[in-house]
């Protein structure tokens, strides 16, 4: 499971880099230094015009686009990394690196990560064609709930699959540290939000960890060897 879900991950990852806009046509929102994640976080008219361009620019049409396309390849992108932490949770469960009922909520979360990001999504393909101000106003308000429970969803799924990757033996286990620090910064973002951006690079670490784990496995004839033979 953990084969297929982080290879999904890292080609949807990679597909996503492609099609997304690089740059704000204006400029960024503050802290941040990408334009999907701002967007993401977006939260008054100006910030839209800010990343996407004004309605009556040239670069508005193309830009949009462009934002258009990412969103609808990220529905696909918000069931991989999902189904990466319920492959960890299983691998996890399996070799009892795992407080009792932790591996539930790690899939509760997960759950709550593809619906979050797919009510965002519906939210972000709406602003990108909307071009009246006071129109953005209520898809901005849903955005900003449905962006941060998706975050939230993944720091704490972070944060529980920590402990029991610490618990692991071999070299994998230092990946716990970094997915517990993924956590910490993102929640941090109750503070400072553009730490949302900050805890993506190290969740990208932790993730290629596990697909990198997943890969050198040693085939052997347990359960949990299992989960990371898919």
């Amino acid at each position: 499971m953990l084969r297929v879900a982080g290879t999904s991950v890292l080609v949807l990852g990679a597909v996503l880099l492609w099609a997304h806009p690089t740059e704000p046509v204006r400029r960024n929102i503050p802290g941040f230094r990408t334009p999907v994640v701002a967007f993401e976080l977006a939260s008054t008219p100006e910030h839209v015009a800010d990343l996407l361009g004004d309605p009556e620019s040239p670069e508005r049409a193309v830009v949009a686009a462009q934002m258009d396309k990412g969103t609808r390849i990220d529905f696909l992108f918000a069931l991989a990394y999902p189904g990466l932490y319920a492959g960890i949770a299983l691998f996890l469960n399996a070799h009892g690196n795992l407080v009792r009922g932790f591996g539930a909520v790690v899939h509760l979360l997960a759950a709550t990560m593809v619906v979050g990001d797919w009510l965002e999504n519906k939210e972000l393909l709406t602003l990108c064609w909307t071009t009246e101000p006071e129109a953005m106003l209520a898809s901005l308000a849903r955005l900003r709930t449905f962006t941060l429970t998706k975050w939230y969803a993944i720091y704490g799924a972070s944060a529980i699959v920590a402990t029991g990757v610490w618990r692991e033996y071999g070299w994998y286990r230092w990946a716990a540290p970094i997915f517990a620090l993924a956590a910490a910064v993102g929640f941090s973002s109750a503070i400072y939000l553009p730490a949302i951006e900050y805890s993506s690079g190290l969740l990208f670490i932790a993730w290629v960890a596990t697909y990198v784990r997943a890969l050198v496995h040693q085939r052997r004839a347990t359960p949990g060897s299992l989960l990371f033979n898919d």
